[in-house]
């Protein structure tokens, strides 16, 4: 559940406005927030991450409840060794209306991005990750492969994110987490 985690975890670039609600924890963005370095876009690390460290190997559950998405909104899981490397997979909101399963994996300061296309209007997002001996790998709504990859640190925090790069807020629950 939830609320048993709180006390494990910290927030990086914590957001003004959190609720604790009965379906979990209502995080609203700061508009113009991201997780982002160097590329075609601006380079960014004030996006919203609510983490705890691991150094062994875990598996980690995250679970969001979005409805309206504001343009490159994002919700997601995410792994931060510092603001150079680091992994993240969200469902996202593109400007044609579409949303979108993405990650990025940026290592020595260097953002890529994947996205794939979501068949469904479905307004739960499940985030499975696995770390093993810095291999991992993350799965959306249980069954769908989003990305294998190396992950090298002594401190891993791993967790869930929420931004907003556009010049909109942006609301969504976190409903559950999961940490083994």
């Amino acid at each position: 559940m939830l609320l048993d985690y709180l006390r494990y975890f910290s927030w990086y670039n914590e957001p003004q406005n959190v609720r604790f609600i009965e379906e979990g924890m209502e995080i609203e963005t700061l508009p113009q927030t991201e997780f982002w370095q160097h590329g075609i876009f601006q380079q960014q690390d004030n996006g919203h991450f609510f983490y705890t460290k691991q150094n062994e190997n875990f598996k980690l559950k995250v679970c969001w409840q979005a409805e309206d998405f504001s343009n490159f909104a994002q919700c997601g899981i995410m792994l931060r060794k510092d603001e150079k490397n680091w992994f993240k997979a969200a469902v996202a909101k593109l400007p044609n209306g579409k949303k979108v399963l993405c990650s990025s994996l940026t290592i020595n300061g260097y953002s890529d991005w994947v996205e794939q296309g979501l068949t469904s209007n479905n307004q739960d997002f499940v985030f499975d990750l696995q770390f093993r001996n810095n291999d991992c790998i993350v799965h959306f709504n249980t069954n769908t492969p989003v990305r294998m990859f190396h992950f090298k640190g002594e401190e891993i925090k791993a967790g869930a994110y929420i931004c907003s790069p556009s010049k909109q807020y942006f609301q969504a629950k976190l409903t559950d987490m999961d940490l083994i």
